[in-house]
């Protein structure tokens, strides 16, 4: 039987994703195994915006989002599990 050495878990920070993390860490922790969290920052590029976001800083406002969502993955409290918390720019099914 192969014994993963490594799981990716998605999070989105809804109350699902959450669940999905706590299972994981457990299975992390039974199996000495890395955990690996991403989450996906939308792209505000590829995002639909009215003609009054025209003035909007889209660089910054990504910067923003990503920096916000690094903060809050590195805030989770996951005890001795070693983890990778990784946060990307982009489209979440294509990450």
């Amino acid at each position: 039987m192969n014994i993963p050495k490594e799981i990716l878990t998605p999070i989105d920070f809804s109350e699902t994703s959450d669940e999905a993390l706590a299972y994981a860490q457990t299975r992390a922790k039974t199996l000495g195994a890395k955990l690996h969290i991403l989450h996906v920052v939308p792209d505000p590029y590829a995002q639909v915006w009215s003609l009054d976001a025209a003035s909007i800083n889209v660089t910054g406002l990504m910067e923003t989002w990503q920096s916000e969502a690094q903060k809050r993955l590195d805030g989770l409290a996951l005890g001795d599990v070693p983890t990778d918390r990784v946060t990307k720019v982009g489209q979440a099914h294509a990450e």
